[in-house]
């Protein structure tokens, strides 16, 4: 079974396309915790890592238990302004793992260090947020002119877009 987690907001929308092309949406309920524009983003309130999936312990305890059951809990707390909200959003490219170290969770660093990731520092907390990674392919989409450059730096090939 493939999970897709989704903000509500877009589960409300697209859930019934999503289930037509074999995917099981799971709705995500906002963190009231961060700030509105981001607080249903998937990327920024659980981190994934092959079969690892990590969130804040008081966020887990939202998720159907059949997700739950596969969440790696952390006491580690996003908070409301950026980048401060970014404690979860990190991007898997390669054997890198490009994010903005200073406000990533502490559990998220040591599970990709574990899993044998890199840690890259980029100044973009949204690093998940600005980038299509492309598959299984070390290649991503960004219109983020510093995303593109580190990554292109670490080898990523990356087609810069334009903003908007």
């Amino acid at each position: 079974m493939s999970y897709l987690l989704i903000g509500k907001p877009c589960f409300n929308i697209y859930a019934d396309v999503l289930k037509k092309y074999g995917f099981t949406p799971i709705a995500l309920e906002a963190d009231a915790r961060l700030n509105a524009t981001v607080s249903t983003h998937a990327d920024t309130l659980i981190f994934s890592c092959g079969d690892t999936f990590i969130a804040n312990t008081d966020y887990a305890h939202t998720l159907p238990s059949y997700i739950k059951e596969r969440i790696t809990e952390t006491s580690d707390t996003p908070h409301s302004e950026y980048p401060t909200d970014t404690a979860f959003n990190a991007l898997i490219l390669g054997k890198n793992l490009f994010a903005r170290l200073d406000s990533l969770s502490g559990a998220v660093l040591d599970s990709a260090k574990q899993a044998g990731l890199v840690p890259v520092n980029v100044h973009q907390g949204y690093a998940r947020c600005s980038t299509l990674a492309l598959g299984t392919a070390n290649a991503a989409v960004t219109a983020d002119a510093g995303m593109s450059r580190t990554m292109s730096e670490n080898g990523v090939d990356v087609l810069l877009i334009k903003p908007g």
